[in-house]
Parts: C-alpha cells; structure tokens; sequence
C-alpha cells in the first residue's frame, strides 16, 4: 500500500506478518510552552522540544544524551536520562492523551491509578499522541565524556 503525506512516500504503512499497523505519528509537532509545564505532539525529538522550550526562557529538568530520539518513545521504554542521580525520564511527565483500541481519547493525569501502567505498555494499550512535562527556569549545563573510570568514582 502507496500512501502519501508531509512530502513523503511510504510505501508500507502495514508491514508486519501478524496483520500488524505501523502508525507515523511524525506530524505531531505542536509544542506549547506554559509557565511550569510544556505540552507537545508525539512526533517531536528531544532536540526540537529544547529549542522551543529554551526560546521561552524554560528547560527540561533532564535530557537523555542523544537529542534525536523521540520524546514519547523514550517514555513508554523507560529511557533514564542523563547523570546517575537522574529519576527517569518519566517521573517529569504530567499528563498525556491516549487513543485506546476502541478509538476513544483518554487524558491520563498523574491522579490517575494507572497512569505508569499505560504509559510503560509500549503502544499496547494504546497510542500515546500528546504529553505534558515539567518544566523550569533555563539553566546551562555542559556534556563530558569520561573514559576509563574505576567504577568506584560513582560511590561518591
């Protein structure tokens, strides 16, 4: 199947052996930057989410170290982020809106019992399509690579 959309041609939206669907959610771009909060569409990377909420004097409270990966994604896999006394990168969400199988929309805040359960089913629960995070106030920060370190560094 041909479909086409954003300049793009895909030649497979389905491409599974399981009667599976592929869905694209790279158009899902819309960042609104608030006083502690950021809201954001599910096909933003964290490096165009930076850029926004930098440009409204806000920053993310942490980041992972590869900015190219998608937001959303890196909260239903449960990325970590960045320094070892970091929570996961989820602990800053606040809220998102979920399609559930059955096509209706789900605002799932953090009062709400399953709140980690739907975000960590990897899509299986349903389609995340919108998120909220904490934000605050910019700050700078610098990234340091560090090689051959005795493991005993971190015990500090």
């Amino acid at each position: 199947m041909k479909v086409q959309g954003s300049g793009h041609t895909f030649n497979h939206i389905s491409d599974s052996y399981h009667n599976g669907v592929i869905i694209n959610l790279i158009n899902f771009k819309d960042v609104k930057v608030e006083e502690d909060v950021v809201h954001f569409g599910a096909g933003i990377t964290y490096s165009d989410l930076i850029r926004h909420v930098d440009a409204a004097g806000k920053a993310l409270p942490n980041v992972p170290s590869l900015p190219h990966i998608n937001v959303v994604g890196s909260m239903i896999t449960a990325t970590h982020g960045s320094g070892h006394k970091q929570p996961m990168l989820v602990d800053w969400v606040q809220a998102y809106e979920i399609v559930m199988p059955n096509g209706t929309i789900k605002e799932m805040t953090r009062s709400d019992p399953h709140f980690f359960y739907y975000i960590h089913s990897f899509g299986c629960m349903g389609v995340i399509t919108r998120m909220t995070m904490t934000v605050e106030p910019t700050f700078k920060c610098f990234k340091a690579i560090y090689e051959d370190l005795d493991w005993a560094v971190f015990d500090t």
